[in-house]
Parts: structure tokens; sequence; C-alpha cells
């Protein structure tokens, strides 16, 4: 079977250097290009027989990819629906922290993680912050999950003297458990900070002989980026991440699923405050829910994207080394194309270029373009002509090296009008390679022929140049030896 797709107008890029877009798809179904090609599956599934007696055991698994990708690009739909309602543009009050500029104080954070893990506080909240917390915590296995906590026993000391050093927070409760905090907004710890809270006998009054050795606690709680902290025993516990359940953002969106009717607004307020606090810092504020979702999404769904990706990769191998060099001495040939025309692929470009193009002695000048998987599925064609200079060295009497003196050669017989108005013709370049044109386009990619049909439209763009490099090529010889002198 073939995949089938309507082909639409073609229309090239506008001026500048600038990829000009095509009406636009959904960027998964260019992903999904590779995978339908190689394994010869239909865009329409009724088209098949889906009854396991019919179908090997490669076409099932390929339909579960797909009904998979299928239901992904749906979901994706709506968490790109729920982006785009957010607004954008409009300034965004700035937090207390921020008016008083201790946004990035450590002891500003400490004091407001201390006031909501306290049940004893006048917040109202009892022991929901630190339940969320430590449910959180339980559910990642940094606090054992059959823990059980009696929250009018639990007691929170503020930067506890220890034998050198002074964590920032203790939780603890009596001959139990004990949690020590770490708190870092903007800083490095100090060398040997976390393992001397680790060492040390003492946090404050408590004496760690007095809890189980299995319920010592230690939470490095930090940026998402900072790590765990120099001691081993720390375990990170971001203030939020994307890809990490147990934050201290978490924990907070979990008091505010469903709010207490009890709760005082003023507490939900300074709650959503602390939130709001925490995207400041650490960026990952609820603009960044959808790439939370897709991430989550991929890690639900893993093996079938990993599959439809890699099968993106080698079908864009297979596109560039076997069906284009075909297609361009076929049904796409451009209209100087004839069998002088070579197709050389290197790693990340391919050359293209008439024999007589390359005399051998000291110029070597090509059309060429860029055989990438992100540009075929993308649908971005650029294509570049060069002229190289690979023999011995010589200068014209007027100083100008081999590459200019072919250059200006072309420009003096070229009729730039000729070319598309988006062509970039450098006419000063001194290097080893002058980079003479550029010619990029970006079209709507549904199928392999869409890419082939614009890379034959570009190609033909070129006729003007080819024509005028032929000219040249025949005359180079004297051309070397009239600029020589």
């Amino acid at each position: 079977m073939q995949l089938c797709a309507s082909k639409g107008p073609t229309q090239k890029r506008g001026s500048g250097g600038i990829w000009k877009r095509r009406p636009a798809k959904v960027l998964l179904r260019r992903h999904l290009i590779g995978l339908l090609i190689k394994y010869g599956l239909s865009i329409v599934l009724s088209d098949i027989n889906l009854h396991s007696d019919v179908l090997s055991p490669n076409q099932i698994t390929d339909l579960r990819v797909k009904e998979n990708i299928s239901s992904l690009s749906e979901i994706i739909s709506k968490i790109n629906q729920k982006e785009s309602s957010v607004d954008e543009g409009l300034p965004v009050p700035k937090t207390t922290l921020e008016i008083q500029e201790e946004l990035t104080s450590e002891s500003a954070w400490q004091k407001y993680l201390r006031y909501f893990l306290d049940p004893t506080e006048k917040h109202r909240l009892d022991d929901t912050f630190a339940t969320a917390l430590i449910n959180l915590l339980q559910q990642s296995n940094i606090v054992d999950p059959n823990l059980e906590i009696n929250w009018n026993s639990v007691v929170l000391r503020t930067e506890p003297p220890a034998d050198t050093s002074r964590p920032d927070l203790l939780m603890y409760e009596p001959g139990k458990w004990f949690t020590c905090f770490e708190l870092k907004i903007n800083s490095d710890e100090r060398p040997g900070q976390t393992v001397n809270h680790v060492l040390s006998q003492y946090l404050g009054k408590l004496n760690k002989s007095d809890i189980p050795a299995e319920h010592h606690y230690y939470l490095y709680v930090a940026p998402p980026w900072a790590g765990s902290g120099e001691a081993d025993l720390f375990e990170a516990v971001p203030w939020d991440a994307y890809d990490r359940e147990a934050t201290v953002k978490g924990a907070i969106s979990e008091v505010l699923k469903n709010p207490d009717e009890d709760i005082p607004q003023r507490t939900v307020t300074q709650i959503k405050e602390f939130r709001d606090t925490i995207d400041s810092v650490t960026n990952m504020s609820d603009i960044d829910e959808q790439t939370r979702n897709l991430t989550k999404l991929y890690i639900e769904n893993k093996e079938s994207v990993d599959q439809v990706l890699e099968a993106k990769e080698n079908y864009a191998e297979w596109f560039f080394d076997t069906r284009v060099p075909f297609a361009l001495n076929e049904e796409y040939s451009p209209a100087y194309w004839g069998n002088d025309w070579k197709y050389d692929s290197y790693k990340g470009y391919t050359k293209l270029y008439r024999n007589t193009w390359q005399p051998g002695n000291d110029i070597d000048v090509h059309l060429e373009y860029y055989p990438k998987a992100e540009k075929l599925f993308g649908g971005k064609i650029h294509i570049r002509f060069d002229i190289e200079f690979d023999g011995e060295k010589w200068e014209a009497t007027d100083g100008r090296r081999p590459q200019q003196v072919f250059a200006d050669e072309l420009i003096s017989i070229l009729d730039k009008d000729s070319l598309p108005n988006e062509a970039q013709i450098r006419e000063k370049e001194s290097s080893k390679i002058h980079k003479f044109s550029d010619i990029k386009y970006q079209f709507d990619m549904e199928s392999e022929e869409d890419y082939l049909q614009e890379l034959q439209d570009g190609l033909n763009d070129m006729a003007p140049l080819v024509s005028a490099v032929d000219d040249v090529i025949d005359r180079w010889d004297s051309i070397v030896k009239e600029s020589r002198g």
C-alpha cells in the first residue's frame, strides 16, 4: 500500500534568509510518515483487515503503535488547547518577596516552609501541607511508605545547632523519626555542609541515637538543577521539577486541589503566593505545564514513541541514500540534469555537480544541500552553491584568490534577476570556500513526493546559475592565465 496525500500549491521562502512557513499541520503527523511508509501502512485503518488471522505479528505490532500514536495525538491536541488558553503578553504581578527584594533569600523561604509545615501555626491548615509533603516523599520511597506519624507529637526547629553546622529545618517525632532539611535557592552548598549535618550526633537537642537509623531522613530542597547535596544520605527534593512528583510545589498543589472550607482565604492566598514565589525562581511555572504533561505522556508511551522515532530516522537514511538519487535521475530530474551529474553523499551534506565542474587542478564547484531527518519531516530544503579552492595556492595580479576570481567571473555574466528573489548572492568572500548563493524553501510535508517535488523546483530555480557555471568552467584555463598575468 502507498501513503496517499493530496498536494497543495508550492510556495517559496520570502527574502532575507527567513523561513516562510506553509500551512501548519500537526507536527506529530510528520514524524509518523517514516513509520507509515516504512511498514506500508495506510493512513486509513479501515483499509486493513484487523483480524489477527490475516495480519502478521509485525503488522499487528505496527497497528498497535499507530493506534497508540493516534491516541497520543488527541491528548497532545487537548494539552495544546489548554496551553493556548493561557494569557500571553500580560504583566505578571510581583510576589511579596519580589516587592521586598527578598526573592532569593533563603531565610525568607525557610520561614514560608516552616510556617506551612507546622500544624500548630495559625494558618488553620493543621497538618494538611505537612501530610501532603510526607505522602509524596513516601510515594517516591524517600520516606518509608509504612511510617505512621502522630502530628500532635511532631516538633519543628529552625536552624538547630549541630556539631559544626546548622541545618535550615528539623522536623521530628521523638523516638520515631526525623527529617533534616537543607534549603538552597540561588547558591551552592558550602564545602562539607551536608556532610557535617550527617556526621553530627546532635541536631539541637535531638540525639540521633534515640531515633532508629532507618528513619533518619535528610532532604536537600533546592532548584531542580542543583542535585542532592554532597552527602550521599541527602535526597534531592526540588522546589519544583516537571519530571518529579516529590516536590514542595507538588505538596502545595495537593493542598489546593480540594481546600477545606474551614481554611481561611488569607491562608489560601498565602500558599498560592508561596507557589508563585517558587515559580519565579525555578521557572517551572504553569506556562510549563505543557512540558510537564508531554513529558509524562512520553514516559507512559515511551516504547511506541521510540518505535516511531527510530522508524523516522531509518526512513530518512533510506530516503536520502536511495530514493533521492533515483528520483533525480528519473521522474524528478531538473531541466538541466543528465548522465554527467553526480550525487555524492557526505556526513551531513550532499554535493551535486557535473563531471566537468571539478577539473581537478584547483577549483571544485558544486551545488550542496543538507539531507537530514529534521529537514525532511520539517519540510525544509536549503540549496547552496559553493566555490572551493583545493589546489596550489595562487593569487591574481590584483590579489584575488582563485575562488574570488571564479565568483567575480560568474557575477559578470549572471543575470541575477533570473534567480529567485530569495537567492543570496555573496559578491565578496576570501576564505577557502566561497559560499556564493543560498536559497531556502519551506513547505508542507505530507508525503515523500512533496519533498522530491520541492527539491526539483529548487534545483530548477538554480538553472541560470548552472548555465553561468558551465560557461565559466569552459573558459577557466584562459581566465586563470589572464588573471595571473
